[in-house]
């Protein structure tokens, strides 16, 4: 069993697989989506403290996923001001491939 830096490194591994150009910034946000399904995009830029500009740029591009979308994002439907997230099977796909290093298991 890996200690808590070489897990730390297998799950940097996982994110790469999937794309070696996933900026870090973007793995956050996918993590954070996945650990509150339906979080706002104004709460995801609150939480990690980035721009309005960067979220939305960052959102857009996690919604086309390098040919495999791994969020969806669209209006709340209880306040149509704010914008919701949350994964896409690929999106789920990816977080548990690297969820077994978070505990590990």
């Amino acid at each position: 069993m890996p200690n808590s830096m070489g897990r730390a490194l297998l799950i940097t591994e996982e994110f790469r697989k999937f794309n070696p150009n996933m900026p870090m910034q973007m793995a956050s946000m996918l993590l954070l989506i996945a650990d509150r399904p339906g979080i706002s995009l104004k709460d995801i830029g609150t939480r990690l403290e980035i721009g309005k500009s960067s979220v939305n740029r960052d959102a857009a591009i996690l919604a086309k996923g390098w040919g495999k979308p791994l969020i969806s994002y669209g209006r709340d439907p209880a306040d149509a001001r704010n914008n919701i997230c949350h994964l896409t099977p690929a999106g789920v796909r990816l977080v548990q491939s690297i969820a077994h290093y978070m505990t590990g298991a």
